[in-house]
């Protein structure tokens, strides 16, 4: 339900989903589909929840058993990598043209 992407200046957003939605959270993942690793930054704004996820050994108890809501996907790998794909760092002026799409 959150728009995301280049237009709308925003992150991808994840959440979990209830550990009780057996069909959701439990179902079959094409393989196709699996991303290996993300970068996953706490949505701060969207606050704590205890009721997407059971109770976990993993926890502090300090934290109460809550966990993020929502995550925004990182989308660059950093500040240099990004450059240099919109064609501003050093040696890859040219991608400028292949890239603007993105713009």
């Amino acid at each position: 339900h959150f728009k995301s992407g280049w237009t709308v200046h925003c992150l991808p957003c994840i959440s979990y989903y209830p550990h009780d939605d057996l069909t959701n959270a439990f179902g079959f993942v094409d393989p196709n589909d699996v991303i290996c690793g993300v970068h996953i930054i706490p949505a701060f704004h969207w606050g704590r929840t205890t009721s997407l996820l059971p109770p976990s050994i993993a926890h502090h108890k300090s934290k109460n058993n809550e966990d993020w809501d929502w995550y925004y996907v990182n989308i660059f790998v950093d500040h240099d990598m990004f450059m240099c794909f919109q064609g501003s760092a050093v040696g890859h002026k040219t991608a400028r043209e292949a890239t603007s799409c993105l713009l």
